[in-house]
């Protein structure tokens, strides 16, 4: 194997990761969404654990493994761009790269944005409509699912191939 057979192996794996990442991050993110209501007396178990626990636990948990999941996402599309670069030199996969099927490699932006831009109002919506109080730990809450959506938008608003188009690419 050559360098450039070693990149575009990278390269795809990291597409890859990166849609199972966004979709783990729109589930938790869901997730986190439909546990906004007050806290019920009834115990849940939230998947992943075995352990019944009550909804502000269960919305916690979900929060940390979103934030968690959103900042796999973020490094894991961070580096296929970083890929993408270096291989998008070779005209013809450059021309492949449009038609990887993934969420990153979409020709429409509003696929590539659709699932960021979700997650960020499903959870500014819980943290927004939440409780009154406004502490340090609401306000880490909404910053670092914020920052890791955000970075993921600045990098999948260019397509892999290097165009940046608000219509489909192609």
């Amino acid at each position: 194997m050559n360098a450039v057979e070693v990149r575009l192996h990278n390269y795809r794996t990291a597409l890859d990761q990166a849609q199972r990442y966004l979709a783990l991050a729109l589930g938790s993110a869901v997730g986190v969404w439909l546990l906004r209501g007050p806290a019920a007396s009834t115990k849940i178990t939230v998947p992943g654990t075995f352990v019944e626990v009550d909804w502000e636990t269960a919305r916690i948990l979900l929060l940390g493994f979103h934030s968690v999941v959103a900042l796999l996402a973020a490094y894991t599309v961070e580096t296929g761009a970083r890929l993408a670069e270096y291989l998008k030199s070779n005209s013809e996969i450059a021309s492949a790269m449009h038609d990887y099927p993934s969420i990153p490699c979409s020709p429409w932006p509003v696929v590539r944005l659709a699932v960021p831009i979700l997650c960020l109002a499903l959870i500014g919506w819980v943290q927004v409509t939440g409780s009154t109080a406004f502490g340090v730990s609401r306000f880490l809450a909404m910053l670092v699912p914020l920052s890791a959506h955000v970075t993921i938008m600045m990098y999948l608003w260019r397509h892999p191939s290097g165009q940046i188009s608000p219509v489909k690419l192609k």
